[in-house]
């Protein structure tokens, strides 16, 4: 392969990443506005698909999961809260109470 055939497929793998990670960031605002206005039931929805996809961003992973299980606590679903904040806890040990 040639250089000038390298650059092109760097540049577009580059350009197809970054396109993956503005749909997510695009993902998780909209699960963010769902949660803003007490749609918890839409929100959580948007928030497993966030995470579904596997987040880059370890800040926004950590929102969703937090958002996800505060979701879950305010439509009484405690099992999937307990499931959520589980999953939190050990992924993020550092994570500090917020209660």
């Amino acid at each position: 392969m040639n250089r000038s055939t390298r650059v092109l497929l760097l540049i577009a793998g580059l350009l197809i990443t970054s396109l993956s990670l503005h749909a997510q960031s695009g993902r998780l605002k909209a699960a963010n506005k769902q949660y803003e206005n007490y749609s918890y039931l839409t929100a959580v929805r948007l928030y497993e698909e966030f995470l579904r996809g596997k987040p880059g961003d370890a800040t926004e992973a950590r929102e969703a999961m937090t958002k996800l299980g505060f979701s879950y606590r305010k439509m009484q679903d405690t099992r999937n809260a307990e499931r959520v904040y589980g999953e939190l806890i050990a992924s993020y040990p550092d994570l500090e109470s917020e209660v």
